[in-house]
């Protein structure tokens, strides 16, 4: 996906050179990450766990996620991230979780599991998936952006071109890949 924008005479230069920059950090940091690759562990997981696949009944307080269009076999690390970064939170809202957001919701979760190991491990496969997950929501608004501007998108929408415009931002995508790319 993120090809589309890379190869597009509308991309950004800065903004192209710097992806191609956050690209060479995972294809590195992705060889070391030992969880999955020595201690996978493997969970039947949603992958489009966006904030509109949620249902909220709040009456008998439960939450169900929907959508299982593409489910896959994988580690629960895989929903958890995509459900707490920046572009997905962000996606059809202004709301980004906090620090605090982000620790009660990974306690939840941990409060839930049975398994020790799980428990004791969950929250750093969590945030090794993060930047993937950011990397993921950029190529596709990435990708969504140059098609827009082509007028090639079947659907347009002012809110989603005003996000895919935030998504290729150098300032925004700077912010998500720093603290990992230049850490």
């Amino acid at each position: 996906m993120l090809q589309v924008y890379l190869e597009s005479d509308l991309a950004n230069p800065r903004l192209r050179a710097y992806l191609l920059e956050v690209i060479a950090w995972a294809k590195e940091a992705r060889l070391q990450e030992r969880y999955f690759l020595e201690d996978p562990w493997y969970a039947i997981v949603n992958t489009e766990v966006n904030n509109s696949n949620w249902i909220v009944n709040r009456k008998a307080n439960t939450i169900h996620l929907v959508d299982w269009e593409r489910p896959l076999w994988g580690d629960p690390s895989q929903d958890l991230s995509h459900f707490r970064v920046p572009t997905t939170t962000l996606w059809k809202t202004n709301y980004r979780l906090t620090e605090d957001d982000k620790t009660a919701m990974m306690s939840t979760y941990k409060d839930a599991l049975s398994d020790p190991h799980l428990r004791d491990t969950i929250e750093e496969r969590t945030r090794l998936r993060d930047p993937f997950n950011c990397l993921r929501g950029i190529s596709w608004c990435a990708m969504a952006w140059v098609q827009y501007q082509r007028g090639n998108h079947h659907l347009k929408n002012p809110d989603t071109a005003a996000k895919l415009r935030m998504y290729v931002d150098l300032k925004f995508v700077r912010a998500l890949f720093d603290p990992y790319v230049v850490g």
